[in-house]
């Protein structure tokens, strides 16, 4: 009793509990943020902008993050970008100005990037060498889902029921407890490996991302791109594909949240699965069945039908993510690249992709209709992922003989 009262407690569970509060933040903005500028009477393309403006901050904040970041100083990190973000959440629904929106979007979403990718990073310097590394990685994934679950239906309930001012102040306080947490985490462990003597005699700044052209990191960034390409098609246009057919908000929400959960308890046992079949071969089948499932969601028209099509998609997403956040940990060469700039390549290619696809899909939708999103772009993100995928291996092959 006393030994599991002991790991309940222990630095790898409060590194979860940071995890799950910074991305229930993030996602109930995410969720509650383009309903509340709609309240406000804003525009609809202005709504589009100030929604990219965090998205465009995250991603701008990844590099710089990544390059500065140290085991040392991690904890500081996510100190005080779980505290700034938190500050930029309890402040959006005080103010009016859509110039005073766009600025809290941007240093809200640059201090979510800063503290994502700290985390990140410090979480698998934090694993012990021999450890089960792919466990670790599911549950890390399972609490990103477990945060999405709250935030998404706090962000759906609270903005129905009890108005948008305390679906915000939920958020702050959600980042406030993140960054509690993260002030109680020791440091990682310092390790003599060939990328912490590199940081310590060889390239400084911004030198450190010749270091990109390394092949484990490319193969990995580039999963994590089309992946959340794929991903982003149901979480950007789900909501108004759901309306389109004759859902609530609240059923929407609903909806969003049984995906989640479905994420929680796929991401807890995607890692002995990808263990036991390969990464690759894993990611290979799992994106495909990910495809399917969003084509067919185009042909949903009840609550049902598309609740058991996002519990499919949300599945297949979880095990695709985990095995690439596997492989982030196993196949990038840490002898040539540091944790720190792992992070913040890894997800920058993966906002990239957030932002590519609602971009891409909005497209898409204006010209052949909403439907036409879920039965074009996940066949062709698919088609581009096995061209990318074979023909980087093909090459690679030829170049090896």
């Amino acid at each position: 009793m006393n030994k599991s009262a002991a790991r309940w407690l222990g630095p790898r569970a409060r590194s979860y509990v940071v995890v799950a509060a910074t991305q229930g933040s993030d996602g109930l903005i995410s969720f509650a943020f383009p309903p509340f500028l709609s309240s406000l009477a804003v525009p609809l393309d202005l709504i589009g902008l100030l929604v990219a403006c965090g998205g465009l901050a995250a991603l701008a904040s990844r590099l710089p993050a990544g390059v500065l970041y140290r085991g040392s100083r991690a904890r500081g990190l996510l100190v005080v970008a779980c505290a700034t973000a938190g500050a930029a959440a309890f402040m959006l629904p005080r103010l009016e100005a859509p110039l005073a929106f766009a600025l809290l979007r941007l240093i809200g979403g640059f201090a979510y990037g800063v503290a994502t990718t700290a985390n990140l990073a410090r979480f698998i310097d934090a694993l012990p060498p021999g450890g089960d590394r792919a466990r670790a990685m599911g549950f890390y994934s399972a609490s990103l889902a477990l945060g999405l679950m709250f935030g998404n239906g706090i962000g759906g309930f609270a903005g129905e029921y009890l108005g948008y001012l305390p679906a915000f102040e939920c958020a702050a306080a959600s980042y406030l407890l993140a960054a509690l947490l993260a002030a109680t985490l020791p440091h990682p462990p310092a390790r003599a490996t060939g990328a912490s003597k590199k940081e310590a005699a060889g390239p400084r700044g911004w030198r450190r991302l010749a270091v990109l052209s390394e092949p484990g990191l490319l193969t990995v960034t580039l999963a994590a791109f089309l992946a959340a390409f794929m991903q982003q098609i149901s979480g950007s246009f789900l909501p108004l594909y759901g309306l389109s057919v004759g859902l609530t908000l609240a059923e929407v929400a609903s909806v969003r949240m049984a995906t989640a959960l479905t994420n929680v308890f796929a991401r807890s046992g995607a890692g002995p699965l990808a263990e036991r079949i390969g990464r690759r071969r894993t990611q290979h089948i799992f994106i495909s069945f990910q495809a399917l499932g969003l084509f067919a969601l185009s042909f949903c028209t009840s609550l049902w039908a598309l609740l058991v099509a996002m519990l499919w998609v949300a599945a297949c997403r979880a095990i695709v993510l985990v095995a690439n956040t596997i492989s982030l940990t196993e196949d990038v060469d840490e002898e040539r690249v540091s944790r720190g700039v792992a992070s913040g390549v890894f997800n920058a290619a993966t906002d990239l992709g957030n932002l590519a696809s609602p971009a891409l899909g909005g497209v898409v939708g204006a010209l052949f209709g909403l439907t036409s999103i879920f039965r074009a772009l996940p066949p062709f993100v698919l088609a581009l992922y096995f061209v990318i995928t074979f023909g980087r291996a093909h090459v690679t092959g030829r170049r090896g003989v």
